[in-house]
């Protein structure tokens, strides 16, 4: 079973019933065909070989595999190939192929300090935040770009029951709103409290007066989403 992540190298810290969920969506996998799931550290993905017999696994590049039995005391390490920097010379990398690999982050907010505050956050982990022009331009680019998270002040359209983004995110069908991580931000929320979130179709609520602590609240809020939700995620994405 996989213990380090090949990205940032550091324990998955997988829980028995998540290595249980990996390991049968593996054995379910055709052969060479792959498993992806996202590591709850660094958020990239981990790609795992199926099964290439009874009892054995083919680990991903620069993963550690634990011991196939007893009597193999050394794991095997696969050191990942150097990336390939031909781009630096022959300028074929656009701005379309950089973007498609950094995680997205739609965010509403029309408080200026506040959506400040909030693009420095994502921007320290890796993400690329826009903010639209209007509700509407909201819901456009949703339509088109796979936003990994979605951020909605509920004061954005005067109240969260008047939102027509937030009534979008509602009806948004499973296999595309899964993926995406819906925050809400508001004066009234308790901030990483799971039921006021369920109760409001959300997977995050923060509280405004909070917001200068978000990048401890984010972190924290995404660990927890992707420890409960990672394993599933990826089994469905192995079932196609």
């Amino acid at each position: 079973m996989i213990s380090i992540c090949p990205h940032c190298q550091q324990q998955l810290g997988l829980t028995e019933s998540q290595q249980q969920q990996i390991e049968k969506a593996l054995a379910a996998l055709e052969s060479g065909k792959k498993l992806k799931f996202a590591c709850p550290q660094c958020k990239k993905t981990v790609e795992v070989g199926a099964a290439a017999g009874a009892g054995s696994e083919v680990p991903p590049s620069g993963v550690i595999a634990q011991p196939p039995s007893p009597g193999k005391a050394v794991a095997e390490f696969s050191q990942p190939q150097a990336p390939d920097i031909s781009w630096f010379t022959d300028g074929e990398l656009g701005e379309k192929d950089i973007i498609d690999d950094v995680p997205r982050v739609l965010v509403m907010v029309n408080d200026d300090a506040l959506r400040e505050k909030v693009f420095r956050a994502f921007e320290s982990m890796g993400y690329k935040p826009e903010s639209p022009a209007s509700p509407a331009e909201a819901m456009d680019r949703m339509r088109f770009v796979a936003f990994d998270a979605v951020i909605l002040h509920i004061l954005y359209e005067g109240s969260l029951e008047a939102s027509t983004v937030h009534g979008y995110m509602k009806k948004m069908v499973m296999p595309k709103r899964r993926r995406i991580y819906y925050m809400l931000i508001g004066p009234d929320f308790h901030t990483l409290y799971d039921l006021e979130a369920l109760a409001c179709s959300a997977n995050l609520v923060i509280n405004e007066s909070e917001i200068d602590s978000i990048g401890l609240i984010l972190r924290k809020g995404l660990r927890d989403y992707e420890a409960l939700f990672g394993p599933f995620l990826a089994a469905l994405e192995a079932k196609g």
